[in-house]
This record gives structure tokens, sequence and C-alpha cells, in this order.
């Protein structure tokens, strides 16, 4: 089996692809990127054995974190090669989770000794926002809000609590 994997029609280096217990990864640099007798990006090359299957392909994106994907059944017939494409897919517009991340700067200043400050790193809790549910019934609004929070423990002084809700908005 050999193929090319792209994304909105540009050839993607470094895609997983995987067939039955086979995986082969995307590659220019690779000996297997030879397609048709020449060189190109997000090419590969695997030898699952032969049978109908449902292959996939996917990329996480370093500059984005989005994890683009494509499957569809194959059928690998006997000491034969197949040619299978795939053209990946950003995830559902429908289907997205939210990540909050920062930095809190905190300050506590007091009239004798000395001032306290701490500069505590936070991830909070995923919010799942979709899939969305039937529109015009009881469930319509699934998905569509969610409440994560926070919190650092100040030494002696107590804490502070970081909230934040999703809403449609917001979105």
């Amino acid at each position: 089996m050999e193929g090319v994997v792209t994304f909105r029609g540009r050839p993607i280096n470094g895609a997983a692809i995987k067939v039955c217990c086979a995986r082969a990864f995307t590659s220019r640099s690779s000996l297997f990127a030879v397609i048709a007798g020449r060189i190109q990006d997000g090419a590969y090359q695997m030898a699952p054995p032969a049978g109908n299957y449902f292959a996939t392909a996917s990329f996480s994106d370093p500059a984005t974190g989005a994890t683009l994907t494509d499957a569809k059944p194959v059928v690998l017939p006997f000491e034969q090669v197949a040619r299978v494409d795939f053209e990946l897919q950003p995830p559902p517009e429908s289907n997205r989770e939210v990540i909050v991340t920062g930095k809190m700067d905190i300050v506590s200043r007091v009239a004798f000794g000395h001032d306290w400050w701490a500069h505590p790193h936070f991830e909070m809790k995923h919010v799942h926002v979709g899939p969305y549910g039937k529109p015009n019934s009881p469930d319509a609004d699934m998905g569509k809000v969610g409440h994560t929070s926070t919190s650092a423990q100040l030494i002696d002084y107590g804490s502070v609590v970081l909230a934040r809700s999703s809403s449609p908005e917001l979105s």
C-alpha cells in the first residue's frame, strides 16, 4: 500500500498511517517516499496483509495543537500495490475542547517585614464544548455551557481561585 497524505492540498510529513497491525509515517527523506518514480513530500509505503480494512491517517499539528485525521475503508489485494491517498481534516467545529492556561502574578505587601511574591502557573480543567444537541429538542443546549476552575495556595495567606465559564456568546 502506498500513497500521499495531504491537508488542504499540501503534502504532510510526519503523519501516521495505520492499517490492520501495520503502521507507517510520511516523510520526504524516507527511502520509501518515491511515488511514481519521483521523490515526494507526504508519501508513505507499507506492507499490511491482503484483506479489507479500515485505514486511518493522523497528524498532530505542532503549530496549533490540533489533530488532523482521515479514515476510510480499503481493499488490499493479494500481491498487488494499492494506492490510498488521505486528505486530512480538522476536528469538527461542533466538538471542541477548551483549555485555559496561564500564570498568576500575586503580591502580598506588608507594612513590616518582607513583601511576599508568587508567580504560579496554572492549567484549568478542560471544558468540552459540543457536540451540540438537536435543534428544537430538549437537548438543544447540550455541550454549549461548561465551567472550570483552578486554585493556588498562598502559603499561610489563603488561596486564589480563578473560574471560567463557557457560553454560546464566547464561542
